[in-house]
């Protein structure tokens, strides 16, 4: 039950990381706090981010003004 449970929190959290995006009035910090934030709990259950992932994720969904 714990494996399921484990399974679909990381399920839940690489699609969260996935689908944040930098909204139009968001500072390029907060951007990248959101994304740290969903990294740091996949850390604690186990789930590692690669950093090229990191970047390609932030690169891809901030806004074309930066």
């Amino acid at each position: 039950m714990y494996e399921i449970k484990n399974t679909s929190r990381t399920l839940y959290l690489k699609k969260n990381i996935l689908s944040i995006k930098m909204e139009e009035n968001d500072y390029v910090s907060s951007f990248i706090s959101r994304i740290k934030e969903v990294k740091d709990k996949l850390a604690d259950i186990g789930q590692t981010v690669a950093n090229d992932d990191l970047v390609t994720i932030t690169m891809n969904d901030m806004m074309d003004d930066y």
